[in-house]
């Protein structure tokens, strides 16, 4: 474990404080800096010896991310009004809704602070690129619903039918995990008592969106005009999939011809680049971080050198 595990672990939100007040917040304040300040450690003091997470960092000021730069170099901070610096010794920890390099590209995020911050930078692609993590996130998110008429009903007393995971894996989740969260919410209070949700208690706000995403076949934010691997060669990719006849005597497993379809496109832009992980990202319009746990996923084997 970490030497700072049983130390403070602090969270804040920089998107839900406005920029006044997050500076006094994160520094503290000295006893007649403004009208009504008294001597008060801010959250970097308050985190000594521990962490400080600080959520949607491009949502900061590059005047604050500037002072906080100073404080993550010299391990000092002053506080609003004073003229003494305290030393600090805090981990930072710091997300971003969108991904870094567009975050610094459009001056969101400071490069000097960025590169000061990012030791390890861990990118979490968005919920339609990761379909099958749906039913574990929707079973922990039923495991922490309850009803008040029902305090006392087992954590697997909520349900989805096949159905509903069916739709939820086919969405593309424009408001990624939350809007999942909120949406199970939503289920679990129109169904009203322990039991199985079915597509009839999902909201008619998320099916009329389901709709729409179906109609309009926009089941991903890449542009259309995005560029892919080898896009001329589309249909020498179909006919290595499963013959489509199969459907006239059965059926066919739609989901496994797209996995299929999937990992032909990435093995492709893999030779085409060379193995080289960011540059066949870059073919495929993704980030290294995704490509890397599309491969994964995938089981496609990379080439030792």
């Amino acid at each position: 474990a970490s030497p700072r595990a049983s130390r403070p672990f602090i969270p804040v939100n920089c998107a839900a404080i406005p920029d006044n007040l997050l500076e006094t917040t994160l520094f503290g304040t000295a006893k007649g800096a403004f009208t009504g300040a008294v001597d008060k450690a801010g959250l970097l003091e308050e985190a000594q010896g521990g962490t400080l997470l600080l959520d949607e960092l491009n949502s900061m000021s590059l005047e604050l991310q500037a002072k906080l730069l100073r404080v993550v170099q010299e391990k000092k901070v002053r506080r609003v009004g004073a003229l003494q610096e305290i030393p600090v010794d805090v981990n930072f920890i710091s997300t971003s809704n969108i991904p870094p390099s567009r975050a610094m590209d459009e001056k969101k995020i400071r490069t000097d602070l960025f590169y000061r911050l990012a030791v390890v930078v861990l990118e979490i692609p968005p919920l339609r690129q990761r379909p099958s993590d749906i039913p574990l996130l929707c079973d922990h998110f039923l495991k922490q619903l309850s009803f008040p008429a029902h305090p006392t009903f087992p954590p697997n007393g909520i349900t989805l039918s096949s159905r509903v995971i069916e739709i939820f894996k086919h969405y593309p989740w424009p408001g990624n995990v939350r809007e999942l969260e909120h949406t199970l919410k939503a289920a679990t209070a129109i169904l009203g008592r322990p039991g199985r949700i079915t597509p009839d208690h999902l909201s008619d706000y998320f099916m009329n969106n389901v709709k729409k995403f179906s109609e309009t076949g926009k089941t991903s934010a890449v542009p259309e005009s995005a560029p892919v691997a080898d896009t001329k060669n589309l249909s020498d990719m179909l006919a290595e999939l499963p013959d489509p006849g199969l459907m006239e005597s059965g059926t066919i497993d739609l989901a496994a011809a797209l996995t299929s379809l999937e990992t032909l496109c990435v093995q492709k832009a893999l030779v085409r680049a060379g193995y080289n992980i960011s540059k066949a990202g870059r073919f495929l319009s993704l980030s290294p971080q995704t490509l890397r746990y599309k491969i994964n996923k995938l089981g496609i084997r990379i080439p030792k050198e």
